[in-house]
């Protein structure tokens, strides 16, 4: 499989980002007569993000870093796999804005939802800061110039690959 082969990173991060859009004005036409009151659940999806960011650094990418040293193949997988582990902790937090914004009939909690997955999706989007994260775990194992070769081939771009 060549490595443009499958779906580019980026359009499925901009598929999220634009979620994390619409998902909050569809609660703001739900909740519309509803005050914008900061209360105690208005912080939750800010600490739902917060505990996605620190479950993905400490317990997912550790577990998902090879071990030994990869393949080009295998660090194209593996780069595909940790890019899609992220993109549920991304909506995570828009998703329990609007399920307490309607619950609570709160405003507030859909933009402050809104804006914990919009600043996750930045955080993760694939672009150099993640691939710099990525390649920072792969120097150990001195494996780190297989994922330049795989970034060059593919013009920059991460296009998702599962076997």
């Amino acid at each position: 499989m060549a490595t443009t082969d499958g779906t580019d990173a980026r359009i499925l991060a901009s598929a999220f980002v634009l979620s994390a859009v619409a998902i909050p004005l569809v609660g703001l036409v739900a909740v519309r007569n509803a005050p914008f009151d900061m209360t105690a659940s208005t912080g939750i999806p800010l600490l739902l993000a917060a505990a996605a960011f620190l479950a993905m650094m400490l317990v997912v990418d550790p577990v998902l870093t090879p071990r030994k040293s990869p393949s080009r193949s295998e660090i194209h997988i593996w780069l595909s796999k940790t890019f899609m582990c992220r993109l549920p902790a991304i909506e995570l937090p828009v998703l329990a804005g609007l399920v307490i914004a309607v619950a609570d009939q709160e405003r507030s909690v859909l933009l402050i939802g809104a804006f914990s997955s919009l600043i996750l999706s930045a955080v993760w989007w694939p672009g150099e800061q993640f691939f710099n994260a990525m390649r920072r775990r792969l120097q150990p194992m001195r494996a780190d110039h297989l994922m330049d070769d795989l970034l060059t081939k593919s013009n920059g771009r991460l296009f998702l690959k599962t076997r």
